[in-house]
């Protein structure tokens, strides 16, 4: 199985794709390896904000979407493309939503605003 290594927007940490299996990855930070699978959904607590929420990840194909390990520094969530996750409202997505979709969604950054994700795949 061929191994991709791509750096992320987060510092020292790398996302190695498995080609062929978009439902797991491995991410290394510094020398630690931690596993990582595709969710359908992801809990997301906002200490700021004082909520907490059951988020919708993005259902892409070649990609998934998934919330840092809590001891990593850095974006709180990352796309397996290398770039940044963020949270945004239907408004943000309704072009790719399916006719359940309304609430809010985690989704990859550069996927949201090119159409792309960061490695160049769409």
């Amino acid at each position: 199985m061929t191994n991709i290594v791509r750096e992320t927007a987060n510092k020292n940490i790398k996302t190695i794709h498995h080609l062929g299996d978009v439902t797991k990855a491995e991410i290394a930070y510094g020398k630690k390896r931690y596993r990582i699978e595709r969710q359908e959904k992801v809990f997301v607590i906002d200490p700021n904000m004082h909520t907490a929420e059951w988020i919708t990840c993005a259902p892409y194909d070649n990609h998934f979407v998934y919330l840092l390990p809590s001891n990593i520094e850095g974006w709180f969530a990352m796309c397996t493309c290398g770039g940044p996750a963020v949270i945004t409202g239907y408004n943000a997505y309704r072009k790719d939503a399916s006719p359940t979709d309304t609430g809010k969604m985690l989704l990859c950054y550069h996927h949201a605003n090119s159409g792309k994700h960061a490695d160049g795949s769409s």
